[in-house]
């Protein structure tokens, strides 16, 4: 069995940035969201000159990749509307992303936002009126625990054959009428033949922010290996074989917990 973490030293910047950024989104967040992008150096820290409408999210103390979910809303007829959204990875030892908050070339009215680093509760930044406030936001990490999981995956003709990753994820939104909103990555995982696997990712249980609507939840998708080792395609989903989980995101996920009691038993679907 191997087990890695985003902040595990073999995995390069590049890589944990792909893997928060790329292959792990949902294809239905994918289409929602405006194109993820990650920040460079000169964009993250080093621009002399910085948009006219823009939002700071200061990393100071992060020695790890930093993450940022955002939604802009515009203003229509004195209502706030969603606009766009995404999310940005802003790679460890940069300590600033500056978001530029205009959309089709004029600025927005406000901002919805969630900062993260891995091992740290997630913080909120809600800002009604951007052209009343202080325009950035700071990180402080106040430290999770960690949780346990051991898994087993049933057989099936669908994995027959097939060499695969698990790579497990936090998923959440803000309200049940919400799409996706942040897609948090927890880790990477590889089944044993018998399809058992056992890891250790952040207990968010804890976390205000993770369970303030119950629409949170913890998804593993397994991933094809190809030939190469290299490329990857999606596989299936995991549905956990336990009351109330399965369905608790509209997909399947296990719900956030600081204790799974032993092993949970978790069945393949085929991607949609």
């Amino acid at each position: 069995m191997v087990y890695r973490t985003p902040d595990t030293p073999e995995l390069s910047t590049e890589q944990r940035i792909d893997m928060a950024l790329g292959r792990m989104l949902d294809m239905r967040q994918r289409l929602y969201y405006s194109k993820p992008q990650v920040a460079s150096p000169d964009e993250a820290v080093n621009s002399s000159i910085p948009p006219l409408n823009y939002f700071r999210f200061n990393f100071p103390d992060s020695k790890s990749v930093g993450y940022v979910f955002f939604e802009l809303f515009e203003d229509v007829d004195g209502k706030p509307r969603l606009a766009t959204g995404g999310q940005v990875g802003v790679p460890n030892g940069n300590h600033e992303y500056r978001l530029e908050t205009t959309f089709q070339g004029k600025p927005v009215q406000a901002l919805r936002a969630a900062m993260y680093v891995p091992g740290c509760k997630i913080v909120s930044a809600d800002v009604p009126s951007l052209s009343g406030s202080s325009g950035s936001a700071d990180f402080r990490c106040d430290p999770l625990p960690l949780v346990s999981l051991t898994g087993r995956i049933e057989p099936s003709d669908l994995l027959a054959g097939k060499q695969y990753d698990g790579w497990i994820r936090l998923l959440g939104r803000w309200t049940e009428r919400d799409v996706m909103f942040f897609d948090i990555p927890l880790g990477i995982v590889t089944p044993d033949s018998g399809g058992v696997f056992s890891m250790q990712f952040t207990d968010f249980s804890s976390d205000p922010l993770a369970s303030l609507t119950g629409q949170t939840g913890v998804a593993i998708n397994l991933v094809a290996k190809a030939s190469d080792g290299r490329d990857y395609r999606d596989l299936a989903s995991l549905r956990p074989e336990r009351d109330g989980d399965d369905r608790l995101l509209g997909m399947p996920a296990l719900r956030v917990m600081p204790n799974y009691g032993g092993e949970v038993t978790f069945t393949a679907l085929p991607n949609q």
